[in-house]
């Protein structure tokens, strides 16, 4: 059985106590609310699992909280009227019903971007690699778009 990384019980810790978002605001709080209704946190773990069965020793913190911060967009914008129209999610209000639809947009645009930021923290270490991500990304689209 592996033994889990530090950077994963830091991240662990990062969820449950939401350091690093800031002061206490009406955004932190919103952040709070959509990152701590439950859930086993697997995504990062699988990151770190990844990251260490390629062996390479590279730190995927960023990209491990990142993981998470997709899943939650995806989650909020999923139970949106539009979407799926559902009012609870693991036994609490879902983020709409809470805040509104106008913030759960928002918020879950925000974790998107912040995922983002955090994944391009890990690449920007390795020029090449990005590289080679552009350039899969844009025959993707050009296949699509024809």
């Amino acid at each position: 059985m592996i033994e889990l990384p530090e950077k994963l019980k830091a991240s662990v810790h990062f969820f449950s106590k939401l350091q690093g978002i800031g002061e206490k605001s009406a955004l932190r709080d919103a952040c709070e609310y959509a990152l701590t209704t439950g859930g086993k946190r697997l995504r990062p773990l699988v990151v770190y699992l990844v990251a260490d069965a390629l062996g390479h020793g590279i730190d995927v913190s960023s990209s491990a909280v990142s993981a998470e911060f997709f899943h939650t967009a995806s989650l909020i914008a999923d139970d949106l009227p539009c979407m799926d129209d559902d009012t609870t999610r693991r036994g609490k209000p879902c983020f709409h019903i809470k805040y509104s639809v106008v913030d759960a947009k928002k918020l879950s645009n925000k974790f998107i971007l912040d995922a983002l930021g955090l994944i391009y923290r890990n690449l920007s270490r390795f020029p090449n690699l990005i590289k080679i991500i552009i350039w899969t990304l844009k025959s993707r689209i050009t296949l699509f778009s024809n």
